[in-house]
């Protein structure tokens, strides 16, 4: 038996389609691989924007500084997958603790080669641009890091003319360091930093620390401001 086929039935029809008008800006978002935290964080942080996060991870560990840090061959071919051709308007690296360790020129230089010309973000410059904005002289500092990368962040700060009145380490359970400490832990971490100095602002250092969901509240509850990684590199993307 033949089959008839009558193409004015057939269910597809092609459709031209026109581009939306977008405004969107894309920022390329180096994670590292052992942080499950930034992405959300700062997307969260974002949420208002007109920003694309574009994500990619590179694989690190081993001691501090040394093998730690020690990913610029990745870093810089994690970049070249982020939207490969197509523009980028700024591309961040996620680690505030190798931006102390390594400074912005050194991670600037593994993005460029891959990137020339795109701004490039790293935590510690995002948090003193943000000290910088609202003339804090003085900080209190937070993190969950080691006496190592704590060390390195008074040189840091007193060259960009901030001073440090005190510290705290946040201590996590062995073997449970994918636990995010609650915002109690963070409230009585900044009461001691507040009777210890009192400094003009706090921050709380490290990407891989989840606040966009306890940043306003600490704001309210406190007389100073906090600041965080994540909320600084978005006020650095916002400014861009």
């Amino acid at each position: 038996m033949d089959v008839q086929v009558h193409p004015e039935k057939t269910l597809w029809q092609d459709l031209p389609s026109r581009p939306a008008p977008t405004q969107v800006k894309r920022v390329g978002h180096i994670v590292l691989s052992l942080d499950d935290v930034s992405q959300r964080d700062l997307a969260d942080f974002l949420s208002d924007t007109n920003v694309a996060l574009i994500s990619t991870r590179v694989v690190t560990g081993g001691s501090f500084p040394s093998a730690f840090c020690d990913m610029g061959t990745a870093v810089t071919e994690a970049t070249r997958t982020l939207a490969p051709g197509l523009s980028l308007d700024a591309v961040v690296f996620g680690c505030t603790s190798c931006s102390l360790a390594l400074g912005p020129e050194v991670i600037r230089g593994w993005i460029e080669k891959a990137r020339p010309g795109v701004p490039v973000i790293n935590p510690m410059t995002a948090l003193t641009a943000e000290l910088k904005a609202h003339r804090v002289r003085s900080v209190g500092i937070i993190t969950p890091y080691s006496t190592e990368q704590n060390d390195l962040f008074e040189p840091v700060m007193n060259d960009a003319g901030i001073r440090v009145t005190g510290g705290v380490a946040i201590t996590r359970p062995p073997g449970a360091a994918e636990l995010q400490p609650c915002c109690e832990v963070y409230e009585d971490a900044i009461e001691s930093l507040i009777v210890r100095g009192p400094p003009e602002a706090i921050i709380i250092s490290c990407a891989a620390l989840r606040t966009a969901n306890i940043l306003t509240a600490l704001n309210e509850r406190f007389s100073i401001p906090i600041m965080t990684s994540n909320q600084a590199m978005a006020a650095s993307i916002r400014r861009l």
